[in-house]
């Protein structure tokens, strides 16, 4: 399998190509994970989180789309995944009772785990360092690791790897810090995930990453503009990093495609199209990660606000391939593959713990 993947992945520099054509199935749709249904004692169990996905040692499958306190998704095929209410990390994880998500997953054997967890340090409801006020943020949120030698089932605590500080600037009118990652991919020259930054004084936007070994936590390294150089461990070098063209909201997902050479990558955003505002989930592509197409709309949807006659937005959106050649399924070997987005219920215009995880099929073509 690994030498397959090799393969496909070592025609990364190839000739351009087509366009990607990426088309969903709405009538296919169907729940992964169903609250109404499925649900957990514990509340805080509930999909918050783009899902991510590998095939573990025992050959179970591993699908994790977490809240802070973060479980699993297990079975030996993708139609019968289970939930598991045991959590795999919780507050009490982070020393600090902080919350974190976990957001990306890599493995080699299917036993021992890396993770990048999304984790706040200041909200406006729970702030530290901070005086919150009108026109003042105290949202602060940093990207750590964290490691599993039992294939996912526990993980420890790792060190920071990407920050703008743990301290909010003064009076800062908007969130300060790293507040996403896409999952972990395996290029041509390595492995590859991407940061989102925001707040005053940082490079608003989708930060590449590379590294030599993910199992490493330490050996992540930003893009520059000409190399990969810069250490986000480090607020000072988090700064200059050199954010991704046309990739203006946080990058969900990225995915090679042997077939067609390209990239891809998924987000929730809006877009002036016809010159309305829409809003749903887009797709853009690329043949190195570093240079990027105009984002392209997959599916409209209700991602930032409600719209009439719906009670749910949607958000999260990821693309995996259940046949994947990859242990960690960021490859999209075949003509289909599934589009993976969280729903959650409004009551009014309150949000509920209604969340549920989704998929939808997208034929992949070009044009």
């Amino acid at each position: 399998m690994a030498s397959l993947i090799l393969a496909s992945l070592l025609m990364a520099a190839a000739s351009p190509g087509a366009t990607l054509d990426l088309r969903p199935q709405p009538d296919q749709q169907k729940p992964i994970f169903d609250w109404s249904k499925q649900r957990c004692p514990n509340d805080n169990i509930i999909p918050d989180a783009p899902a991510r996905a590998f095939r573990r040692a025992d050959g179970q499958i591993s699908l994790i789309a977490t809240h802070f306190v973060n479980w699993t998704l297990t079975g030996p095929r993708w139609s019968s995944l289970r939930t598991d209410c045991r959590p795999v990390f919780g507050p009490a994880d982070t020393g600090a009772n902080q919350h974190a998500w976990i957001e990306a997953t890599y493995t080699m054997d299917g036993r021992t785990v890396t993770a990048l967890l999304s984790r706040e340090l200041s909200i406006d409801t729970d702030p530290r360092n901070c005086k919150p006020g009108k026109g003042v943020s105290c949202w602060l949120s940093d990207i750590v690791t964290a490691q599993s030698g039992d294939m996912g089932r526990h993980y420890r605590m790792g060190k920071v790897a990407a920050t703008l500080g743990d301290r909010m600037p003064a009076a800062s009118p908007s969130r300060y810090g790293a507040f996403t990652t896409s999952n972990i991919a395996r290029g041509q020259s390595g492995y590859y995930m991407v940061v989102f930054l925001d707040g005053p004084g940082s490079p608003k936007g989708n930060c590449l990453l590379r590294s030599d070994n993910p199992m490493n936590p330490a050996l992540w390294r930003a893009w520059d503009g000409q190399q990969f150089t810069l250490d986000l461990s480090s607020p000072a070098q988090a700064r200059r990093c050199h954010a991704l063209p046309h990739l203006d909201a946080p990058v969900r997902s990225i995915n090679w495609l042997p077939r067609q050479k390209r990239w891809v990558a998924m987000m929730a955003a809006q877009r002036m199209i016809d010159g309305k505002a829409t809003q749903g989930f887009f797709y853009a592509q690329s043949a190195d990660l570093r240079n990027w197409g105009l984002a392209r709309l997959l599916l409209p949807a209700p991602v930032f606000r409600l719209e009439p006659g719906r009670d749910y937005m949607l958000s999260y959106p990821v693309l995996i391939d259940p046949d994947s050649r990859s242990r960690n399924f960021e490859t999209l070997d075949h003509d289909q593959a599934l589009l993976l987005f969280v729903r959650r219920r409004f009551e009014g215009a309150n949000g509920t713990m209604d969340r549920d995880l989704l998929s939808m099929p997208v034929q992949i073509g070009s044009r």
